[in-house]
C-alpha cells in the first residue's frame, strides 16, 4: 500500500516544491481544521446540555405543579366519599317517594351542588350504584346498564387492589342527563362503601385534559419552544396543535423513547431537527413533552460560526506562506543539485555543489560531487584503456560466444567480487551460473529432486538479492525421496510464481515452502506461499488453462517453456491424464499449486 501511494504521489504532474507546499499546508491545516472543528461541536455541546437542564428543569416544576392540582383532586373525592350525607343516602333502600324526595332536596344535592361549584379542577363527578331506589340524574347512575362495558370492567378490576383508579386519557363519555362534549378526559374512581344488601356503589370524578394542562401548556420550555401532552402510544392530549405532533406520533424514535420513558433525546422530524425532553405522569399514564428546535440554540451561535470560519480562513494563509518559505529553503538546495546533474549530464564533471550541514540532501550533494571527481578521474586516467576494452567486446561479441566463455566471465566477476569484499554480490554471481548451467542442459528431461532444489535455492539467492533478503525458503522433503527423479524445471517456474505474482504490491516477507510427501503410488509435491493468494476468477481462468491440453494436441512447440500451463502441459505428456498441476488458496492464505507425479520416478 505504501508503495501504490509513494507512486501516485510521482505521477502527480506538479513541480516538487508545490508538493512541498501541498504537504506542510495539508499537515498543518488538518489538525488546525479539526481542532476548530473540535472547539465549535464542543461549545454547541456545552450550550444544548445547558439548555437541556433548563427544559428539564421547567418540564419538572410542571409536573410538581399537574401533581398538585391531581392530590387536589384525590382529596375532593375523598370528601364525597367519606361524606355522611352522601354515604347514608347510598346505603338507604328508599320506599317511600317522600322520604326519597326529601332527602334528596333537603340534604343531598344542596351538599353536591356545593362541592361542585367549589371546585374547578374538574368538569363533573357523579356516583354509580346498585340501589335501585334512588332515581338517576346528573349526578347518580345506574350501574347496571355499563357493568359490560371494557372501561367498567377495567374500573371495578384495579379498585379491587387499589384504593383509587385513574383511567387513562379518553373520549369523555355521555351518561344519562350528561352528553360529552366530545372532550378527552381523564376519570379519578373511588369505591363506596358496601351497604348491607351488597348494594355497591362508584365515584367518577372527570377531570377534563384541557383544564389540567391549561396553564403547562401555554408556558414553554425555552423560547419557541412549546409543551405538549401525549398518552403512552404518543397520541396528541393537549398542548399546541401543530403538524409535529403527528410527525411525532409516526416516528419510530419517539414511540421507543416513550416505552423506555427515556427523559432526553434528539431526532429528525421534516428534515429539522429537535431536542426531546420529557416526564411520565405515572397516574395518568401520560406525558409532558418539552420540544425544542436545534434552531433555537444554533441560530445564536451563528455569528461564532463566522468568527471560526474567518479565523480559520486567515490561518490556513498564514501556513500557506510559511509552507511556501520552508519550501523554497528545501527547494533552492534541491534545485542546485538537478542543475550540477544536467552538467554532468552534458559531460562537465567539474562541479562543486556547497555543503552547508549533514542532513540527507546535504549527504545527498556530497555524494554527487564525489561521484562526479570520481568519473572525472576515471575519464583521465582510463579513457584510452576503456575504448580498447569496448573495441575488444566489441570484437568478441561479432565472434562466436559459447557458453564456456560466459562462464569463465562470471568466474572473473565472482573473483572480483571476493577481492573487493562482496560476498553477496559473489554469492549471487555463482547462483547464476549455476541457474545459467541448468538452463542450458535443458535437453535432460529428467532430474533428481535434489538437483532442482538446488537450482531453486540459486534462484531465490539471485531474487534475494533483487529484494532485499525478503524471501524466506524451506522445504521439508524425505531423505530418501531426495533421489527420486522429476522433469526438469518443474518447481522452479512455481517458486518463481509465487514471487512476481504473490507479493507484487504487498510488502513484508515472503515465505515460501515445498513440501514432498508419499501418496501411496503416487510423490506429491506442494509449493505454496503466504503471498496475496487468488481472486476466484483468475483461479477459474487458470484452471481452464490447465484442462485445455486434453482438447489440444499440439504441445510440442510449448514443452520447454517455464509457465503453470506448460509445466501442466509437460507432466500431462510424460505421465499421462491422472497427473499434472492443480492450483489453489493455501488454507492460511495464499498461494499452492500441488503437482502429482508417479512413484516410479524413485525406483
Amino acid at each position: 500500500m505504501k508503495m501504490f501511494h509513494t507512486k501516485y504521489i510521482h505521477k502527480i504532474n506538479i513541480s516538487y516544491k508545490s508538493k512541498l507546499i501541498i504537504s506542510y499546508l495539508v499537515l498543518a491545516s488538518i489538525p488546525f481544521t479539526f481542532g476548530c472543528i473540535f472547539l465549535y461541536i464542543s461549545l454547541i455541546n456545552s450550550i444544548s446540555t445547558n439548555f437541556n437542564q433548563i427544559t428539564n428543569r421547567n418540564i419538572d416544576q410542571e409536573l410538581v405543579s399537574i401533581n398538585s392540582k391531581l392530590n387536589d383532586i384525590e382529596k375532593t373525592g375523598y370528601l364525597l366519599l367519606t361524606n355522611s350525607t352522601i354515604n347514608k343516602f347510598l346505603k338507604v333502600n328508599y320506599y317511600s317517594d317522600i322520604q326519597l324526595v326529601e332527602t334528596i332536596n333537603n340534604d343531598v344535592m344542596p351538599m353536591i351542588s356545593w362541592i361542585s361549584s367549589t371546585n374547578k379542577e374538574f368538569s363533573n363527578f357523579r356516583f354509580f350504584t346498585d340501589n335501585k331506589s334512588i332515581p338517576e340524574n346528573q349526578f347518580f347512575n345506574q350501574s347496571r346498564p355499563y357493568e359490560q362495558e371494557n372501561w367498567f370492567v377495567n374500573m371495578e378490576r384495579q379498585l379491587t387492589t387499589h384504593t383509587n383508579y385513574w383511567e387513562p386519557s379518553h373520549i369523555s363519555r355521555t351518561y344519562t342527563y350528561f352528553k360529552s362534549d366530545g372532550r378527552i378526559a381523564y376519570s379519578l374512581f373511588y369505591p363506596s362503601i358496601i351497604n348491607y344488601y351488597n348494594q355497591k356503589a362508584y365515584l367518577e370524578i372527570n377531570v377534563d385534559a384541557e383544564t389540567l394542562f391549561g396553564d403547562t401548556v401555554k408556558r414553554s420550555p425555552l423560547t419557541n419552544s412549546y409543551f405538549i401532552i401525549v398518552d403512552g402510544t404518543g397520541n396528541y392530549i393537549s398542548g399546541k396543535n401543530s403538524s409535529i405532533n403527528e410527525l411525532l406520533k409516526k416516528n419510530e424514535v419517539f414511540i421507543s423513547s416513550l416505552k423506555e420513558n427515556k427523559s432526553s433525546f434528539s431526532l429528525k422530524l421534516n428534515k429539522s431537527g429537535y431536542y426531546i425532553n420529557m416526564r411520565k405522569m405515572e397516574r395518568l399514564d401520560s406525558f409532558i413533552v418539552g420540544i425544542v428546535p436545534v434552531t433555537v440554540i444554533t441560530e445564536p451561535l451563528n455569528h461564532e460560526k463566522y468568527i471560526f470560519i474567518f479565523i480559520l480562513f486567515i490561518a490556513i494563509i498564514i501556513i500557506y506562506f510559511l509552507s511556501s518559505f520552508l519550501a523554497n529553503l528545501l527547494h533552492a538546495r534541491i534545485k542546485r543539485m538537478l542543475e550540477a546533474v544536467k552538467k554532468i549530464q552534458l559531460g562537465n564533471f567539474n562541479i562543486n555543489i556547497p555543503v552547508y550541514g549533514t542532513d540527507e540532501i546535504d549527504e545527498l550533494a556530497k555524494d554527487i560531487n564525489i561521484m562526479a571527481n570520481k568519473i572525472n578521474d576515471l575519464i583521465n586516467k582510463v579513457y584510452k584503456s576503456e575504448i580498447a576494452q569496448k573495441e575488444t567486446a566489441i570484437y568478441a561479441l561479432q565472434a562466436q560466444i559459447n557458453p564456456h566463455f560466459l562462464f569463465n566471465t562470471l568466474e572473473t566477476f565472482k573473483m572480483m567480487a571476493e577481492i573487493n569484499g562482496q560476498e553477496d554480490l559473489s554469492e549471487g554471481i555463482t547462483s547464476l551460473g549455476n541457474l545459467m548451467r541448468y538452463n542450458i542442459s535443458i535437453g535432460k528431461k529428467f532430474v533428481a529432486i535434489e538437483k532442482e532444489l538446488e537450482i531453486i535455492q540459486d534462484y531465490i539467492q539471485i531474487q534475494n538479492l533483487l529484494l532485499n533478503n525478503r524471501i524466506k525458503f524451506e522445504y521439508y522433503i524425505p531423505e530418501e525421496l531426495m533421489k527420486c527423479k522429476m522433469p526438469i524445471l518443474v518447481m522452479q517456474p512455481l517458486v518463481e510464481n509465487s514471487i512476481l505474482h504473490g507479493f507484487m504490491d504487498k510488502p513484508g516477507i515472503v515465505h515460501i515452502k515445498i513440501c514432498i510427501i508419499k501418496n501411496e503410488d503416487d510423490i506429491v509435491i506442494t509449493v505454496s506461499d503466504n503471498g496475496a493468494g487468488i481472486t476466484p476468477d483468475r483461479l477459474s481462468q487458470i484452471e481452464d488453462e490447465l484442462k485445455g491440453i486434453k482438447n489440444e494436441e499440439n504441445f510440442s512447440s510449448r514443452e520447454k517453456s517455464i509457465g503453470l500451463v506448460n509445466v501442466n502441459n509437460r507432466l500431462l505428456l510424460n505421465f499421462g491424464e491422472k497427473y499434472g498441476l492443480t492450483v489453489g488458496n493455501a488454507q492460511g492464505g495464499g498461494f499452492k499449486a500441488t503437482i502429482r507425479l508417479p512413484s516410479l520416478v524413485c525406483r
